[in-house]
């Protein structure tokens, strides 16, 4: 690669900004040859690491389970008589359901035999479930109902940006660290458009280069690059700390993923995220994806340990027990969401699955969780039931409002540019602790 040196003029600086900079800075990356980090977006880093913008020190991290996730085979409302009639070879059943006992014990409902995990959380009384959480609109489309929770506006599936988004520039400062906010799992997800944030494949990708020359040899000469003759100043304090963050995130690339977290999706996924948050990283948002979980067909039997949907609940619960393991103490300043852009049918189809539903179980996880299970489930009559679908009563946006709220500290008005021409009727659920 042939490197040129460029000299900005002062024109191309006009209205220039830290931010715009950082944003736009993929050429000293460019220099090293990374491709994982050029198509990342980096705010300025401090030598701090606290939580500049909000000042809580906590982190939300939401895990997307894409595809729709079914809410009755997570959350099974075993006491439901219409619950096995409608579901005579899928539906849970209840001798092998894992209890919801402890301080919020509950009768009504049950765990999935794989969520294990889950379970003891529960028990525990760090673990929240919303029941019927959904987003406000009929569509039953991958598309529109993602599009919708991503971008935190229920009526319009083309948002420029997503909620995440917006609650970072509303919270903007200064200050802000390169990895306030990080998305794993693929590129950056809908919920983070408009704002800076770091989005990675994998932990590699979070590197400045898998192979060839060093680290410190690609960052000194990424540095000189913008230390050279014509340089403008005014771009050297942001390059330098950006190119120091980055080396050391280079230097916690190369631990192995513990055997704690299996070789799966979701394990590879939140693994990053926990070592990064073990190592101090002052995280404030983070997002993981899971995917897979359009089950059309096949589920299989609930207790089958072979089955399509025992395997994708217990890869979920094993990851979610390993990322609190390895956080320890720290996993008090961390409070997880578990979303999906609908749930099922009320019914099993004849092909052993279920199609396209609405309302899903939102799972709120660790720092700062009042245990227990939340929302207004309508039941699975035909009267309760919304055109064969488990009724949506519980906006999604009033959940994450709360979280942004009482554990990140967001005011009314940053709740209100998150989620523009959106207020919670009843107030809040109550999964957070004030």
């Amino acid at each position: 690669m042939t490197l040129q040196t460029l000299t900005p003029t002062e024109p191309a600086l006009k209205g220039l900004t830290r931010r715009r900079f950082l944003r736009n800075s993929g050429i000293a990356v460019a220099a090293a040859g990374s491709a994982s980090i050029l198509n990342t977006q980096l705010a300025g880093a401090t030598g701090s690491f606290t939580s500049a913008a909000t000042g809580s020190g906590n982190t939300l991290l939401v895990i997307f389970c894409r595809g729709g996730m079914d809410g009755l085979s997570l959350l099974a409302p075993v006491a439901t008589p219409e619950y096995y009639s409608l579901r005579p070879s899928i539906a849970v059943p209840q001798q092998s359901a894992l209890a919801l006992g402890g301080a919020h014990s509950n009768s009504e409902f049950a765990l999935h035999p794989a969520a294990v995990r889950l379970s003891g959380m529960y028990n525990q009384g760090s673990l929240a479930v919303v029941n019927s959480t959904g987003v406000m609109n009929s569509t039953r489309s991958h598309f529109d109902a993602q599009s919708f929770l991503e971008g935190g506006v229920v009526n319009s599936n083309m948002s420029p940006t997503g909620w995440a988004g917006r609650w970072m520039n509303a919270t903007a400062s200064a200050s802000d660290h390169p990895l306030r906010c990080v998305a794993i799992g693929g590129g950056l997800p809908a919920s983070l458009r408009g704002g800076t944030a770091v989005a990675a494949s994998g932990f590699g990708s979070l590197s400045l280069l898998p192979w060839g020359p060093s680290v410190e040899t690609v960052t000194a000469s990424t540095t000189d690059l913008y230390h050279r003759a014509g340089v403008h100043p005014a771009l050297t304090p942001w390059a330098d700390p950006t190119l120091g963050t980055i080396s050391q995130i280079s230097s916690l690339t190369n631990t192995d993923r513990p055997d704690s977290f299996p070789d799966t999706e979701i394990s590879r996924n939140l693994w990053p995220i926990a070592r990064l948050l073990q190592a101090g990283f002052p995280m404030e948002v983070a997002h993981a994806e899971m995917h897979d979980w359009d089950t059309h067909d096949a589920m299989g039997a609930a207790s089958t340990t072979t089955a399509r949907m025992y395997t994708q609940v217990s890869e979920l619960d094993t990851a979610i027990g390993a990322f609190f393991d390895y956080l320890g103490a720290a996993a008090s300043k961390v409070t997880v969401a578990v979303v999906s852009e609908f749930g099922r049918r009320a019914y099993e189809n004849s092909s052993g699955g279920c199609d396209h539903g609405r309302a899903f179980p939102m799972m709120v996880i660790g720092g700062g969780v009042t245990g227990g299970v939340y929302g207004d489930f309508q039941g699975l009559s035909e009267q309760g039931l919304d055109q064969g679908d488990v009724r949506v009563t519980t906006d999604y946006r009033t959940v994450l409002s709360e979280l942004l709220s009482r554990r990140l500290g967001a005011s009314s008005d940053v709740l209100n540019t998150t989620f523009p021409s959106f207020s919670p009727t009843s107030g809040w659920v109550g999964v957070v602790s004030p």
